[in-house]
């Protein structure tokens, strides 16, 4: 696999607005020959159904613009339009999107503050799930890519409330196009065949809310998430139009203690109530994450000791239904994990400036 991206950015005042404007393109290549081999009656055989070969070369190209504008000290707008053209040789895609994006925010009395937003968005399928690659889970259930993935298209509405810089209320509706999603597809030998698939729609509405650290007490410092959302998917099996739909809570707590100056501990924990993902719908999963820290050489060295998912709750659990069959798994990643370290921070020399890579992870994501 090889990618080629570059960039040219320009930002300059105009009046009482600032003008941003850019220029990107990009390369990648992916060639990847896959075999598989039975053996019969002493020899090696080549199995031409598992066997893959699969090339891929994309090109795309955008242009952005985007206009930023305060009108009073209240009243700021931020309007932006992204025109992508992509051009992709092996599996015979072109196509071309514009994606514009407003973003309002008027300060109220006391500090707080009003905002709407939209924007579109595009989500490109990875290219690992464009390989048609099988992978053999046992004689009941295999998994390979789709080459005939097609990019999701993302309308986004959000409406919030800050209050004092200290909390962000936030209304949300999120419309997704052929999103992307696990499908199980029953075959003729009773073997179940997964794939990732474009669905044909999917709606996500909800509350969220989002606290900045406050401080019940000096040396205990708090930040809390919370959103409640409602997904609805629809696809076609077999020409008949399914769907699916779930209500899913989510929280988030992390805690901050300072017993000393030289002394600190951290607890996170997490809920996630049970989620639904096209077929897919998974149970409820909490995690509990813990760490504490001694600062040591006048603070210039530290000591850390940090537990992950101390209850071994980090547990995937999911089920999928299908007409006449239903399949339940149960994945595990990594267990209870324990972290013991140790730096120390040499004499600051001259800063160098980082390289800004921000606007090359596209490509990179997609690995």
């Amino acid at each position: 696999m090889r990618i080629y991206a570059g960039e040219s950015n320009i930002s300059f005042p105009l009046g009482k607005s600032k003008v941003r404007a850019g220029v990107k393109t990009s390369f990648v290549s992916v060639d990847n020959f896959t075999l598989y081999h039975n053996r019969s009656d002493n020899e090696w055989k080549e199995d031409v159904q598992l066997s893959r070969q699969f090339s891929y070369n994309e090109n795309i190209n955008a242009v952005y613009l985007q206009l930023e504008t305060r009108f009073s000290d209240r009243l700021s707008t931020q309007i932006g339009f992204r025109v992508e053209n992509t051009n992709v040789k092996g599996i015979s895609q072109h196509y071309t999107h514009l994606f514009p994006s407003v973003t309002l925010e008027y300060k109220l009395p006391n500090g707080n503050a009003l905002s709407a937003l939209y924007s579109r968005r595009i989500n490109r399928p990875n290219y690992n799930d464009m390989n048609p690659f099988v992978y053999i889970f046992d004689n009941y259930m295999h998994e390979q890519g789709n080459p005939d993935l097609k990019p999701s298209l993302s309308d986004n509405i959000e409406l919030s409330f800050v209050w004092k810089d200290k909390m962000k209320a936030s209304l949300f509706l999120l419309h997704v196009k052929d999103p992307i999603s696990k499908s199980f597809h029953q075959e003729e030998n009773d073997r179940i065949l997964v794939y990732p698939d474009n669905l044909s729609s999917s709606y996500s509405y909800g509350l969220r809310l989002n606290s900045t650290v406050f401080s019940p007490v000096t040396w205990w410092k708090v930040s809390a998430n919370l959103s409640l959302n409602y997904k609805r998917y629809k696809w076609f099996f077999f020409d008949k139009e399914e769907k699916a739909s779930l209500f899913s809570p989510y929280a988030g707590l992390n805690n901050l203690f300072e017993f000393s100056k030289n002394w600190t501990a951290e607890i996170n924990l997490s809920y996630r109530g049970k989620n639904a993902d096209g077929q897919y719908s998974f149970k409820p999963m909490f995690i509990a994450n813990a760490g504490i820290r001694r600062q040591i050489f006048k603070g210039n060295g530290t000591i850390s000791f940090t537990v992950d998912d101390i209850f071994e709750s980090n547990l995937l659990k999911g089920e999928v239904r299908m007409p006449g069959r239903f399949y339940n798994s149960r994945e595990r990643e990594l267990g209870r994990l324990f972290r013991l370290s140790f730096s120390y921070r040499l004499r600051q020399g001259k800063e160098a400036k980082a390289a800004n890579r921000k606007r090359y992870v596209d490509e990179s994501n997609r690995i």
